[in-house]
């Protein structure tokens, strides 16, 4: 089994290692032994890496170490592999952990909390269907933003999402994307998997109890921070968060955490929520973006059933050139929605959706 040689592998390294070695890893780790056996202290570190020991603070009794210096590697896969362990107790679905994977940055890394955020400043160019052009034109996705895909039931807030999230992962290899999906249909779960294979997966499907969810929310949390610490921007694409189950503090506390920041990494969280919800009016206030969808348009099976007329996005001046920041907003103005996606189809580029508004 994986998670039985990822311990193995992490048992033979330590072995190689001398004593004074081992307990400088368990130092970093929190392993703690009673006994000063090698033996007694790698079988701490493994009940750390394998989630059957919980991590101490070091002791401030006695000397000091001499040296803190450890073997960033081990310290990393011990961490990464107590993240395997706890997953699986959840019984959620998992995406893979390979001890493999993991790298010394993750011991050096910076504490999430210290980062300095900043208004987003990277605008990012969705490639793919109509909706893309779209949500580029009247929506356009900023790393940093904390945005919603909001509008009623069955107007297409998962299409979106999944739109923008495979836009994402075929056009932005240096954007880790991660989906988080609870209280989910499984045919749903699978669709984002054929689409997006290779991000990172937090699911749990509606036969669930609701401790399922908010634990596949809490763990999404908390990889999502740590790979931001180890010096990546990561996309978090959620679906399903506002439909009671999760607490709302849990909630404001994920939403809270996206940011841009001056250390040049990011965490983007775009969301679906559902405008009819009793939670919309409590969250839709923090978001910096909003993809509007209609359902109008979707009963009258225009699709996508975007909204234009009411999406925003902070500081959106900032973001569009003059001319087109103006153009844009004599679109909204001047167009009814549904002739604005029938434009969107009738042209290949948004620079002719310009032009043909501009020519009349």
């Amino acid at each position: 089994m994986q998670d039985n040689r990822m311990l193995e592998d992490i048992a033979a390294r330590l072995d190689a290692k001398t004593i004074h070695e081992v307990r400088r890893i368990a130092r970093q780790v929190g392993a703690h032994s009673e006994s000063s056996q090698k033996s007694s202290i790698i079988d701490a570190i493994l009940g750390v890496a394998g989630n059957t020991m919980k991590p101490h603070l070091p002791s401030k009794r006695g000397a000091p170490p001499k040296s803190e210096d450890a073997d960033l590697k081990i310290v990393a896969d011990v961490r990464l592999c107590r993240q395997y362990y706890i997953a699986l107790e959840s019984g959620d679905d998992i995406s893979k952990f390979s001890v493999n994977d993991s790298g010394a940055n993750f011991a050096k890394s910076v504490n999430f909390e210290t980062l300095k955020r900043i208004y987003p400043d990277k605008l990012l160019t969705l490639k793919g269907d109509i909706s893309c052009r779209v949500i580029n034109m009247f929506a356009p996705v900023m790393l940093g933003q904390r945005a919603f895909i909001s509008g009623s039931a069955n107007t297409g807030k998962t299409f979106i999402l999944k739109s923008i999230a495979k836009s994402v992962y075929n056009n932005y290899c240096n954007i880790l994307p991660v989906i988080l999906i609870v209280d989910a249909r499984p045919e749903e779960i699978s669709d984002f998997k054929r689409d997006v294979c290779t991000a990172e997966y937090f699911c749990t499907s509606f036969d669930m109890p609701p401790a399922n969810h908010i634990n596949a929310v809490l763990r999404a949390t908390e990889f999502c921070k740590r790979e931001i610490e180890k010096g990546k921007n990561v996309m978090l694409f959620t679906d399903g968060l506002f439909g009671g189950y999760i607490p709302e503090e849990t909630l404001k506390k994920l939403l809270y955490f996206a940011c841009n920041t001056e250390e040049g990494v990011s965490l983007t969280i775009i969301s679906t929520i559902d405008s009819d919800s009793a939670q919309y009016s409590n969250f839709i206030k923090t978001a910096t973006a909003q993809i509007t969808l209609s359902s109008e348009l979707s009963r009258a099976r225009v699709f996508p059933a975007i909204d234009v007329k009411n999406c925003f996005v902070d500081m959106e001046e900032k973001i569009l050139a003059p001319q087109e920041f103006a153009q844009v907003n004599a679109i909204r103005e001047q167009v009814d929605s549904r002739e604005i996606i029938n434009l969107f189809k009738t042209t290949q580029t948004n620079s002719e959706v310009l032009e043909k508004h501009k020519n009349g």
